[in-house]
């Protein structure tokens, strides 16, 4: 009788150890993998899907799951789940701004910075020059790497005569500002990690004005004045420094301030240098007696500009 009992219990404890070692099997065997938006796969045993997460059951190096580490994955962060029965389920499309570096971390690409694109072309107006009637446009083209820029700029003005704007013209006779145009080239030091970005530069403008060549008739000691039509520039080089601050995702704020110089040259070198010493002697004899005043001959100017843009991305 004992002996049947010893038997039976033998028996009993044989199945209770096959069935444990069935459920592992089963266990082990029923393996999902699980592939995510940054590249990587996990291998897991999928529980529950939800309305926007999912339960798994991690797998372990042995392939066995783990006791009681049920955990939650973003349904957003994952792109298609593959069965062990080879059903296949896709959840999301896989994103176009992240790529895998081969070792299943996620890199960001660079062409998003804070939320922004980062475009690479910027038109915009001087809005400060329209004080002086300019209509001045820039138009500036940005490296790939988001660092180095290089443009163009031109402007036209509708004022009947020049304005104090523009000092070294305006004291001509009858001078009127028609034109400039240049090229610029931009350095951006830190890109545009963030909103403001911080430049410097190098500015190359021209331009072009009309005005009345003076020329003094002395008959029988009567001076007389002859007007003559004539033509001057300015060819400067100035060094600029300024921000550019985004207000939109496509709008932007940009300032400039620029300082250089410039070469006197042909009748407005002539007749600036004559401007300047008859307003000098003028005022050294208010009575309109001459004396004799050492002339003095300029044959460089500084140059002077200023800008608050505003424009748009592309």
């Amino acid at each position: 009788m004992l002996l049947s009992k010893a038997i039976c219990y033998l028996w009993l404890m044989k199945f209770r150890f096959l069935g444990f070692f069935l459920f592992m099997t089963l266990h082990i065997i029923a393996q999902d993998k699980i592939y995510m938006q940054d590249g990587s796969c996990r291998v897991a045993k999928v529980l529950e899907i939800g309305l926007d997460e999912i339960t798994v059951v991690p797998i372990s190096e042995s392939g066995a799951p783990f006791i009681n580490a049920n955990e939650t994955i973003s349904k957003w962060d994952i792109v298609l789940i593959e069965y062990k029965n080879g059903t296949v389920e896709y959840l999301n499309s896989p994103r176009t701004d992240i790529v895998n570096d081969g070792n299943s971390r996620r890199a960001e690409k660079q062409k998003k910075i804070s939320d922004k694109v980062i475009y690479h072309n910027f038109a915009s107006i001087n809005t400060l020059a329209l004080c002086n009637s300019d209509i001045a446009g820039f138009f500036e083209h940005l490296s790939d790497n988001s660092k180095f820029g290089i443009g163009i700029m031109g402007a036209y003005n509708f004022n009947k005569y020049a304005g104090g704007q523009n000092a070294f013209i305006s004291q001509l006779n009858a001078s009127k500002k028609k034109y400039d145009a240049g090229a610029f080239f931009n350095f951006y030091p830190a890109g545009f990690k963030r909103r403001s970005a911080f430049y410097f530069g190098l500015m190359i403008k021209y331009t072009a004005f009309t005005f009345s060549s003076t020329q003094e008739l002395n008959s029988g000691g009567q001076v007389s004045y002859k007007y003559t039509p004539a033509k001057g520039s300015q060819l400067a080089t100035m060094i600029t420094i300024g921000n550019q601050t985004n207000l939109t995702k496509t709008v932007f704020l940009k300032t400039i301030a620029g300082f250089g110089a410039y070469t006197l040259r042909g009748e407005y070198k002539r007749e600036f240098n004559y401007q300047v010493n008859a307003s000098a002697q003028a005022s050294t004899n208010p009575n309109g007696t001459k004396t004799n005043i050492e002339p003095v001959t300029y044959n460089m100017l500084p140059k002077l500009y200023f800008g608050i843009n505003i424009g748009c991305n592309f």
